[in-house]
C-alpha cells in the first residue's frame, strides 16, 4: 500500500519529470492510433518468473537485463526480462512512459519479422524474445579471440583480401537488412505516414537471429508520432537529453524532430561498416554537436572515399543519402531501400530479395 502522501505526490503533475513525455495531446497535433495511448499489462506472467533461476545478462543505463530459463526438461533459454534499475524513480510518470512506449512499440510490431517480439510488460518491466546471437555491434568490432592469424605471406595474403571481400558482402546484406527493418517502423501502419520514431538507432539496437538477420531491438527513446486532426499532417516532437555523437544535427540543436532523425543514425551505422569506428569517437559531445551543425561529419579514410570496390561505392551513397543536413531533404528509409535494391540487382541479381525474406 502506498501512503496518503505518496498518493498525493502521485496526484500532483507538477512532482514529476514530465518534460520529456511527449504523449501529451493539444488542439493541433493529437495521436493517430488508439494504441499509441493504450498499455496492455500482463503482471500476472511477470510475477511467475523464478527469479530464483535467472542472472544477469546485461546493464544499460535505464535497465538491467536478466537471462530467464526455459520450463522444460532441457532448461533452455527462453526469453530476457529488463528491469528498471533501482536508482531511477520507479513513480516517475516519464520512466513509465519510457516503458510503456518500449513495450507497445513491440507488441504493435508482432506481425513484424523484422522486430523483436515483446512476451510480456508490467509497468517498468517486460519480458521479450531471446536473441542470443549477438548484434551488428558484435559484427563491426568482434572480439580479439576471433581475430585472423598474424602470418604475412602471400597466400595469407590471398586470404585476407577473400576474407575482407566476404566480410563486405556481409556488412552490405547487414545494411540492407537494417534499413528494411527502419522502414518497416516508419511505414507499419501507413506508407509514408510514420507512427513511431526508433530515436535511438545504433548497431547494438540490431540484434542477430540464428539464420544470420537482424530485428530491431529497444524503443525506450522511441516516440509515437502524433498528427493534426484536420490537415492529417504529422507534429514534430522535441526532446529534453540527446547524448552522444550518434545522432542527427537537429537532435544537438534540440530543434524539433521527426522520423528523419533515424535515417541519419542509419546512415551513421553504414558509416561504421566503412570505416569501423564510432563516430567522432575521439571528441566530446560538444564538440562533436559543433562540428555537425555546421555540416560538418566524421571523416571517413581516403582509401574508402575513393575506393573502387563497389560494396564500398553502395555503402557510401546510402551514407551520404541518409547523412544530408536538411532533415526534408533526407532521404527515407523506403528510398534507400530502394537504392539498395537497384544497386544489387545490377551487381547480384537476386540478392536483395535473399536477404528480404524471412522464409
Amino acid at each position: 500500500m502506498i501512503s496518503k502522501k505518496q498518493a498525493a505526490a502521485i496526484a500532483k503533475s507538477e512532482d514529476y519529470e514530465v518534460a520529456s513525455i511527449d504523449t501529451a495531446e493539444t488542439k493541433d497535433c493529437k495521436m493517430q492510433y488508439s494504441w499509441q495511448t493504450e498499455s496492455k499489462f500482463t503482471c500476472n506472467l511477470m510475477h511467475e518468473t523464478d527469479m530464483t533461476n535467472v542472472k544477469i545478462l546485461d546493464s544499460g543505463h535505464w535497465r538491467d537485463v536478466w537471462l530467464t530459463q526455459g520450463q522444460g526438461p532441457d532448461q533452455q533459454p527462453e526469453a530476457v526480462l529488463k528491469t528498471q534499475r533501482l536508482e531511477h524513480g520507479f513513480s516517475d510518470r516519464s520512466n513509465i512512459d519510457r516503458n510503456r512506449r518500449d513495450a507497445m512499440a513491440m507488441e504493435h510490431f508482432t506481425a513484424s519479422p523484422w522486430i523483436l517480439n515483446v512476451y510480456s510488460y508490467c509497468t517498468t518491466s517486460s519480458m521479450a524474445e531471446m536473441a542470443p546471437y549477438g548484434s551488428i555491434e558484435n559484427k563491426i568490432w568482434p572480439s580479439s579471440s576471433s581475430s585472423s592469424s598474424d602470418n604475412k605471406d602471400s597466400e595469407d595474403s590471398r586470404d585476407q583480401d577473400q576474407k575482407e571481400d566476404e566480410i563486405s558482402m556481409e556488412f552490405l546484406k547487414l545494411a540492407v537488412q537494417a534499413t528494411i527493418a527502419v522502414a518497416e517502423v516508419h511505414n507499419f501502419d501507413m506508407e509514408g505516414k510514420p507512427a513511431i520514431v526508433h530515436n535511438d538507432i545504433s548497431p547494438s539496437q540490431f540484434l542477430l537471429t540464428q539464420d544470420g538477420k537482424i530485428k530491431l531491438n529497444d524503443f525506450n527513446r522511441a516516440r509515437f508520432v502524433r498528427a493534426n486532426p484536420e490537415t492529417r499532417d504529422t507534429c514534430p516532437y522535441q526532446m529534453e537529453y540527446n547524448p552522444g555523437t550518434n545522432r542527427a544535427p537537429e537532435e544537438y540543436a534540440y530543434a524539433p524532430q521527426t522520423e528523419k532523425v533515424d535515417i541519419f543514425s542509419l546512415g551513421n551505422v553504414f558509416y561504421m561498416f566503412l570505416s569501423r569506428t564510432w563516430p567522432f569517437e575521439d571528441i566530446s559531445d560538444t564538440k562533436a554537436a559543433e562540428i555537425l551543425g555546421k555540416g560538418g561529419r566524421p571523416k571517413l579514410p581516403s582509401s574508402i572515399r575513393h575506393s573502387k570496390n563497389p560494396i564500398h561505392r553502395i555503402l557510401l551513397e546510402a551514407m551520404l543519402m541518409c547523412h544530408k543536413q536538411n532533415p526534408q531533404e533526407r532521404a527515407t528509409a523506403r528510398e534507400v531501400e530502394a537504392f539498395f535494391k537497384s544497386k544489387l540487382d545490377d551487381l547480384v541479381p537476386g540478392k536483395f530479395q535473399e536477404w528480404k525474406s524471412r522464409r
